[in-house]
């Protein structure tokens, strides 16, 4: 399933974005993952791995197989405590080209936000809520 991604070496991390056509696509559960190797604040190699359609828990559980450190994507809702625990770091709520992204991060200039709310969820839960009270 890990799509012969090599076990990343002990001096580097590893960089996930949540990927569509160059860009940050702004969901979670995305088809595609661009993941970044970086040693030294230098990128070494970059790969494309589709997520063979996961949705949020079990691509958590994904991106620690594949040995993820950082997570940057758009936006993320309940699996965010899972990637807290896997000890993946999430930077949330960016747009743009993914590899501007992590150059940016790389160069400790990234915007980002720290609390990060999936909106499509978040409307799920105010209709499940209305319809509730109206039924």
């Amino acid at each position: 399933m890990v799509q012969n991604l090599i076990l990343k070496k002990d001096n580097q991390i590893r960089i996930a974005v949540t990927y569509e056509n160059e860009m940050i696509f702004q969901h979670f559960h995305t088809e595609q993952f661009k993941i970044y190797d970086v040693e030294s604040s230098q990128i070494t190699k970059m790969q494309l791995i589709n997520t063979e359609g996961l949705r949020h828990g079990a691509l958590s559980t994904f991106l620690t197989q594949v040995e993820i450190d950082i997570l940057i994507c758009g936006s993320i809702g309940g699996t965010q405590a899972t990637l807290s625990h896997a000890e993946i770091s999430l930077y949330g709520k960016i747009t743009g080209k993914a590899d501007e992204a992590v150059h940016a991060y790389l160069a400790r200039n990234l915007n980002y936000k720290s609390v990060i709310q999936c909106d499509e969820h978040f409307t799920k839960i105010i209709i499940v809520k209305k319809t509730s009270v109206v039924v």
